[in-house]
């Protein structure tokens, strides 16, 4: 019997903030799979054919941490992609006339981009889902906060608006 030297599994480069959200979304829903806590939900990412899968507050969520961090990295390519996948074709025309206005971006309704995102249910009501979204800034700035509405149909967002309450 041959004795081979255990060598440790170190990766060979750091790996980046992106594959280490790959991994773990990857990690969690074979998990997820093996246990059988899907309730029948295609595996896969929050952006794929059925949005449906999460509750809204949580897509919501997904949405705008992937879309800032698509931002922060300059992505904007990723940026345009996930607005395709998240947000309606009526809210996508809204925010291009709201962005030649206003010379900032319409998801986040700022110039900056903003370092992190909390969300929080607003209630539910004739086919729709509201959310509160809390954007965090690096200290320089107040957080700023948005309403944003879902269809429950299609699980896409259809409105946003800065939170007036």
């Amino acid at each position: 019997m041959s004795h081979q030297p255990h060598t440790p599994l170190v990766p060979s480069r750091p790996r980046s903030p992106r594959r280490r959200r790959t991994l773990l979304a990857g990690g969690l829903a074979a998990g997820l799979l093996a246990v059988g806590l899907t309730g029948g939900a295609q595996a896969g990412p929050v952006h794929g054919a059925d949005q449906r899968a999460t509750h809204p507050t949580e897509r919501v969520r997904d949405f705008y941490l992937s879309y800032l961090t698509a931002r922060g990295e300059n992505d904007r390519q990723r940026a345009r992609k996930l607005r395709a996948d998240h947000l309606t074709g009526e809210l996508r025309e809204q925010l291009t006339a709201w962005e030649k206005k206003h010379h900032a971006d319409g998801v986040t309704r700022a110039q900056n981009v903003p370092v992190g995102a909390r969300t929080t249910t607003d209630g539910s009501g004739a086919g729709h889902s509201w959310v509160v979204v809390t954007l965090e800034w690096d200290g320089s700035s107040p957080d700023g906060k948005l309403h944003v509405q879902t269809d429950n149909a299609s699980g896409r967002i259809s409105d946003i608006k800065r939170w007036s309450r």
